[in-house]
């Protein structure tokens, strides 16, 4: 014998907690991520020679936080030496990821720019990414 009066009750009582899992899921996520925050992303990759003077630069501007790889092979667009770390091409490149402020950018990307014009055989680029959310 079917119970139409209990599955309407559970369909309603279903429907209700699914609208507040929606709910919740919607304000827990705004809660932890916060958006129009007005950061960028800094790539830079760099010869491995050039490390101390990069980790310098990142000291002078106040950027403290970032990501490293220490040994990242690479070859340039525009011409130099490939950094491969083989026989053949064995320079190597290291590579960092920083978040900063938007108003931090422009000093960090002049400050490389000027290693990079004292160094220029050595290589090093820096790309700027706008940051949409964090957590």
């Amino acid at each position: 014998m079917p119970r139409h009066g209990n599955n309407e009750k559970n369909i309603k009582t279903f429907f209700v907690f699914k609208v507040f899992c929606i709910f919740v899921a919607k304000f827990h996520y705004k809660k932890h991520i916060k958006f129009n925050v007005y950061m960028k992303a800094v790539f830079i990759a760099y010869n491995q020679a050039l490390t101390e003077a990069v980790d310098s630069i990142l000291d002078r501007n106040h950027i403290r936080g970032y990501t490293k790889w220490a040994d990242a092979q690479g070859r340039g667009t525009h011409g130099g030496e490939p950094h491969f770390g083989t026989h053949t091409w064995p320079a190597m490149n290291s590579a960092i990821i920083a978040m900063v402020e938007d108003e931090q950018v422009e000093p960090l990307l002049t400050s490389l720019k000027k290693l990079d014009e004292k160094a220029e055989q050595q290589g090093l680029r820096a790309f700027v990414w706008n940051i949409e959310g964090m957590i």
